[in-house]
């Protein structure tokens, strides 16, 4: 139990939360601690009735003994005669000790002893009985109890899986998106690159035109198409860098979440690590047998 909470807490970031596994790991550490106040309150009872037939045991193991040491007496007497007595106790007359208790008080004394030794017999019967109900129910909801963090730790891999599957998935689509939006700024460089070409071009047609001399420097129609070539081109170029600006800017942001992506997986199969791996795997090793 220590083991499985100490591993959970070495999830990362968002991970680290609160779940249904998390509450079904304390209840089943509740209820274990729980389980183990119960059992030393009837190890007590138990140890109590065990005193109490340990005395009457005692008691009749005493009484046995002198019954039997009473026995091998009357015996002894049964089988002498007047040949094989000794003559010499007739001379010592104090050896002779009088019984003081009666037959009855030697019947009642056995007899409640027995009865005594019998109530305790029948009153701990129900006292077995209620430890035998109590051990079952106690057995009972630590299988349930484990049964419901098992569940919890299942549906928490599926859910881990899942969502890392996901992730793999839109890993995938934003690399794919990253790519084709680096093929889009090649082209647009390769475009801007052609048009900055024809921009020079028309410049040093412009230049060379400025050569000329007298009148012929004047403002013809090929220097009007040259100019509205230029301011046209010009506008291409500035309209091609804004677009390629703006892919740049959705490529790094693209990468960025190529990152976070990366980052959310790495958290996920640390979890899955966790949780599937070294938590499951520990947990196959609980083995509750019934009382």
């Amino acid at each position: 139990m220590l083991y499985v909470l100490t591993r959970r807490n070495c999830r990362q970031s968002m991970d680290l939360v609160f779940d249904d596994v998390e509450k079904e790991l304390l209840r089943e550490r509740e209820l274990i601690f729980g389980i183990n106040d119960q059992l030393e309150e009837l190890q007590d009872k138990v140890m109590l009735q065990i005193r109490k037939l340990r005395t009457f045991v005692y008691n009749l193991t005493v009484d046995l003994r002198r019954k039997k040491n009473a026995l091998k007496i009357e015996e002894q007497n049964e089988n002498l005669n007047e040949d094989n007595v000794e003559i010499s106790i007739l001379n010592n007359r104090n050896i002779f000790k009088p019984a003081t208790i009666s037959t009855t008080e030697w019947d009642q004394f056995t007899l409640d002893i027995v009865s005594a030794a019998n109530k305790v017999l029948v009153d701990g019967r129900p006292i077995r009985a209620f430890f035998d109900k109590c051990l079952n129910k106690m057995f009972e909801d630590l299988v349930s109890q484990s049964a419901a963090v098992d569940l919890a730790f299942k549906l928490r891999v599926e859910e881990y899986l899942e969502v890392i599957e996901k992730l793999n998935e839109q890993r995938v689509e934003t690399i794919k998106n990253v790519e084709e939006v680096q093929e889009t700024i090649e082209k647009m460089k390769k475009a801007i690159d052609d048009r900055e070409a024809y921009l020079a071009l028309a410049h040093s047609r412009l230049l060379n035109r400025t050569r000329r001399e007298g009148v012929e420097l004047c403002r013809d129609e090929l220097e009007l198409r040259l100019y509205d070539e230029v301011v046209q081109l010009e506008r291409d170029v500035k309209s091609l860098q804004n677009m390629m600006a703006e892919s740049v800017e959705c490529r790094r942001r693209l990468k960025q979440s190529t990152a976070r992506i990366d980052v959310q997986l790495q958290v996920k199969q640390n979890s899955l690590h966790i949780d599937n791996d070294l938590c499951t795997e520990q947990r196959k090793r609980i083995n509750y047998r019934a009382f």
